[in-house]
């Protein structure tokens, strides 16, 4: 999925605009306002986390089930050294 963001800007402005059709057809406007306070608030989040990344390793093991958690740790382990 993160290939998917390495494109040019224009092409990520032309996906974000297709998507939004797509998930706006056939919806009123109080569907549309929740999925744009949705999407506004993953946006937010994830701007959040570059800024503070141990908040997201903090959320992350709040999230993941300890059988994943140890997985995961594992992974990070062999990937860093």
């Amino acid at each position: 999925m993160c290939s998917l963001f390495d494109r040019d800007s224009r092409e990520l402005l032309v996906l974000a605009v297709a998507l939004s059709v797509l998930l706006a057809q056939d919806q009123d406007e109080a569907a549309i306002g929740k999925m744009a306070a949705f999407f506004t608030i993953v946006g937010d989040t994830l701007a959040l986390f570059v800024l503070q990344p141990n908040l997201f390793r903090d959320c992350r093991s709040l999230c993941l089930p300890e059988s994943r958690q140890t997985d995961e740790e594992e992974k990070e382990e062999t990937v860093s050294g």
